[in-house]
């Protein structure tokens, strides 16, 4: 073999190598969705269990009296406020939740770094079987930097288009009061883990799944999910059917829950509570 010839080899060799190297990053990157998926997919089977022992209600659509004795039966008497409802550190509490769940371990999305770093030290402290392992002063609660899910406040048992969770890396315009079978209220701690996904609101840049190459840094930081790519994300439905989706699939479930009526409230609610890796020094209200 001449010099040139060696040359050429090792090219070729080096093109093959990059592109098999390629392939098997996408395979990976894949594969990683897939089980975000599944997370989603147990989640759902343990929000839909619980509305099925609880007269088709999720737990932000309880009547008020049905909520406070829900956060008694998880706290005791001394905490029984229904606010819980309407945040994600607390939605998955309650004993029928954590007993389909099994673990926090699906609360954690294999395509989000930071939040599996952050779910071992949960899984190491938690005093609710391996859930609740921040303390706030008052409540121990899921860390909202151990979640990688949104939950849909506006998702309803009854109406099966309807969004009932996805991945937390979407910004999302501000959250609003709405009408809930037990109060009128905003998101709790709505400035940090509140958001809305309108549908007035289709064509603004916020209402996108953010990649780990985002442009806006601060949205980078508390949003993004580190393998995912921008236009990627997870969906689960209250069907209890999950979907990948990208931003137009995004847009489209977003108009199809904006659409849907006739469940537990007069309209559509298009509130989530959503964790992020926000940093909010000195205010333990919001870790």
């Amino acid at each position: 073999m001449t010099f040139v010839e060696l040359i050429l080899a090792l090219m070729i060799l080096g093109i093959i190598t990059a592109m098999v190297t390629s392939s098997l990053g996408l395979a990976k990157k894949k594969a990683m969705r897939s089980r975000c998926m599944s997370n989603l997919k147990l989640i759902g089977v343990s929000l839909r269990s619980f509305s099925e022992d609880n007269d088709a209600r999720f737990p932000w659509l309880m009547t008020q009296r049905d909520a406070a004795a829900l956060w008694e039966l998880v706290y005791g008497g001394e905490h029984t406020g229904y606010h819980h409802c309407w945040d994600v550190r607390f939605i998955f509490l309650p004993p029928s939740i954590r007993f389909q769940l099994g673990t926090a371990e699906p609360l954690a999305s294999p395509c989000d770094p930071h939040v599996i770093a952050q779910k071992a030290h949960e899984n190491n402290i938690g005093i609710f079987d391996k859930f609740g392992g921040r303390f706030d002063g008052a409540h121990f609660h899921m860390s909202r930097k151990a979640l990688s899910y949104a939950v849909h406040l506006g998702s309803d048992p009854q109406l099966t288009s309807t969004i009932l969770a996805t991945t937390r890396n979407i910004v999302g315009t501000p959250g609003y009061e709405f009408e809930y079978p037990a109060t009128k209220t905003a998101p709790a701690w709505n400035d940090y883990l509140g958001c809305s996904l309108r549908a007035a609101d289709d064509f603004g840049e916020k209402q996108l799944y953010l990649g780990a190459t985002h442009q806006n840094f601060e949205e980078r930081q508390w949003h993004a999910m580190g393998s995912l790519e921008p236009s990627q994300g997870q969906m689960l439905f209250s069907d209890g059917s999950a979907r990948l989706m990208g931003n137009l699939r995004l847009k489209e479930a977003i108009y199809d829950h904006s659409q849907q009526t006739g469940g537990l409230t007069e309209k559509p609610n298009e509130n989530l509570s959503r964790p992020t890796q926000r940093e909010a020094d000195g205010d333990y209200f919001v870790k």
